[in-house]
């Protein structure tokens, strides 16, 4: 998920629109589980603003592994 959001984030900086604009057209961005939760999720609550979108984002598709735990699986 912390790729998504550089990229998002960077692609919003460089294009210079707005966070209302991005998301507007938000489910445009995501496909399978992504997008299913993402209807699930405006149903249930209310999208004041993109860092509570982004914030609602990390607390559902975060890996909860740490850079530790990641190389060791690497290495094994």
């Amino acid at each position: 998920i912390e790729g998504f959001l550089f990229r998002l984030e960077y692609l919003q900086r460089q294009s210079r629109c707005s966070w209302a604009e991005v998301m507007r057209n938000f489910d445009t961005l995501l496909t399978g589980r992504a997008l299913e939760w993402f209807w699930i999720h405006v149903q249930q609550h209310r999208l004041d603003s993109w860092y509570q979108l982004r914030r609602s984002l990390i607390d559902r598709f975060q890996s909860h592994e740490t850079e530790h735990q990641r190389m060791h699986q690497l290495l094994q």
